[in-house]
């Protein structure tokens, strides 16, 4: 797979669409010199964070306002972060208390 086609996919799979150039260039260089199962990861990797961030209230609020511009999200290897769910939503990763 051409790095094209995984920043397609990328591209596709993220909710704000502007700087689509910017981000391509972001994109190619974080995919350089990685092997093609590393290349496999990252882009597995940043699409399922992008899709588990769709449903925050950070990227939710006031019609997606706060969502970082793809080239930004990408420098800035966003797919890292951390994840925090709503209050009174449950992952099923927490850990009881007993």
């Amino acid at each position: 797979m051409t790095h094209e086609e995984r920043f397609e996919i990328f591209w596709q799979a993220y909710p704000r669409k502007i700087g689509k150039g910017a981000a391509r260039v972001k994109f190619v260089a974080a995919m350089k010199s990685k092997t093609p199962s590393e290349k496999n990861e990252l882009t597995e990797d940043m699409i399922n964070t992008i899709e588990l961030f769709k449903g925050s209230p950070q990227w939710s609020k006031d019609n997606g306002a706060y969502i970082p511009h793809p080239a930004t999200w990408i420098n800035q290897e966003r797919w890292h972060d951390e994840y925090t769910p709503p209050e009174g939503i449950h992952t099923g990763n927490e850990e009881l208390a007993f």
